[in-house]
């Protein structure tokens, strides 16, 4: 889930009911204000451990810098952590960057990206919009399932311009 469905009272009222054994948090530097990525939802994510019975937690990062380490550990309230820190060095990740000139080139080189790869991918894509056309049109590489996400943006409410609309929102 993206920590943002945690400004949702109704999702917090579901999340409260339910039995959680692990927690895991991906990009955990975002839960610090000292972060260079901090993200005020994450920052939540510390209370919703506590509204869950404060589960086994795990908290990934590749950036952050002791002081955020050290934050991340008081914001989601661990107790004595096992804290392990790598080199960013990942022989078995690559990162690659193209231009295409055109859509239908874009989606070639997706393909021929995700066939080079040999191995499960992430596909990052700039709006949902162009993640779920290229789940459509893209071949994967050959690949299936192909998976898409996004973060969650609420979205602003729409006025009611009819009497049995406003009824339904009372």
């Amino acid at each position: 889930m993206a920590p943002e469905r945690l400004g949702s009272a109704r999702f917090l009222e579901a999340v409260a009911t339910m039995k959680i054994a692990r927690l895991a948090i991906d990009e955990a530097h975002c839960i610090s204000q000292w972060g260079h990525d901090f993200r005020p939802d994450y920052a939540r994510l510390g209370e919703m451990r506590v509204l869950v019975g404060s589960p086994p937690t795990a908290a990934f990062t590749a950036t952050a810098t002791r002081e955020v380490l050290d934050d991340i550990v008081k914001q989601l309230g661990l107790a004595s952590p096992r804290v392990f820190v790598a080199g960013f060095e990942r022989p078995n990740l690559r990162l690659l960057v193209r231009r295409p000139g055109s859509v239908e080139e874009k989606l070639g080189m997706l393909d021929a990206a995700l066939r080079e790869a040999g191995s499960p991918a992430i596909v990052y894509a700039a709006t949902r919009r162009t993640s779920r056309r290229s789940r459509r049109t893209s071949r994967g590489g050959g690949r299936t399932p192909w998976r898409t996400t996004a973060v969650s943006t609420p979205r602003p409410a729409r006025a009611c311009r009819t009497s049995s609309c406003r009824a339904a929102r009372r």
